[in-house]
């Protein structure tokens, strides 16, 4: 009897340990959670910075904890190193607002006028810088020229006497300057101051050289005396606008001329 009896218990609970058996096997398995497919995707799982993190459940192998470790050691570096990296600023980048000039494109160039003359009028007075006293004066062929007629051109006006041998050597000079400067505006203005000289000598000295510039005639000395001359020869560099830019007292020699001569014919041109 009592045999019997401890034979069904046994029966009893290896029936039991079979349907357990029978249920575990039969249960679905649990499906794992999908990978990250990207960093972001990644670091979204990962627990925020500061908070407390709950301990894994052993559900899993310990190879697979372990990889999971390892990923979330990885991706925490690489988040730090992102916040961590220097901004670069590109030193060869324009300032805001201007725009890179494009390579090979050049500049243009600085345009240069000689504006007309503004403002008020300087005095008429025979120095630099002022007006050059006007005159009308007759020339050996009986045209009268006046100083007055040729502003917005520029005038050289040279006071000479034959019997001043240094006035004599630099007419050649001026003669060739004439036919230079001619075409560009220029004007040349000779003064023969007639009442220290005479008139044939005059004739033949024009005659001699071969002057093709007018040759005005002093007679009553109204430029000697307007114009303060002190020297022999004395000349004056006059600009377009009328105004003394130059005076040379006694001879020059060529390159002295042409280098007034090129003040005056710019400003113009």
């Amino acid at each position: 009897m009592n045999r019997t009896k401890k034979f069904l218990q046994l029966n009893g609970w290896v029936s039991l340990l079979l349907v357990m058996v029978i249920l575990a096997a039969c249960s679905p398995a649990e499906t794992p959670p999908a990978a990250p497919t990207d960093a972001a995707e990644a670091l979204s799982i990962l627990p925020a910075s500061g908070a407390s993190q709950e301990a894994v459940p052993e559900t899993g192998s310990s190879a697979e904890a372990s990889a999971k470790v390892e990923l979330e050691t990885e991706l925490s570096q690489l988040q730090v190193a992102a916040d961590s990296a220097p901004e670069t600023v590109d030193s060869d980048a324009a300032p805001a607002g201007e725009m890179p000039a494009a390579e090979g494109e050049e500049q243009p160039a600085a345009q240069v006028e000689v504006p007309p003359f503004e403002g008020p009028l300087p005095p008429v007075d025979p120095s630099i810088g002022n007006l050059a006293p006007d005159f009308s004066l007759t020339t050996l062929d009986g045209e009268t020229v006046s100083l007055a007629d040729l502003r917005g051109r520029p005038v050289v006006l040279n006071y000479w006497v034959t019997w001043c041998i240094p006035c004599r050597d630099e007419m050649p000079t001026i003669e060739a300057l004439h036919q230079e400067y001619g075409n560009e505006g220029l004007v040349v203005l000779s003064v023969n101051g007639t009442r220290q000289d005479a008139l044939g000598d005059v004739e033949n000295l024009i005659s001699d050289m071969g002057l093709s510039f007018p040759v005005l005639l002093d007679q009553s000395e109204d430029v000697y005396n307007s114009y303060r001359i002190l020297f022999m020869p004395t000349s004056f560099f006059i600009d377009a606008h009328g105004i003394i830019q130059d005076i040379v007292l006694g001879s020059t020699d060529e390159n002295g001329f042409r280098s007034r001569l090129e003040k005056l014919v710019n400003a113009v041109n």
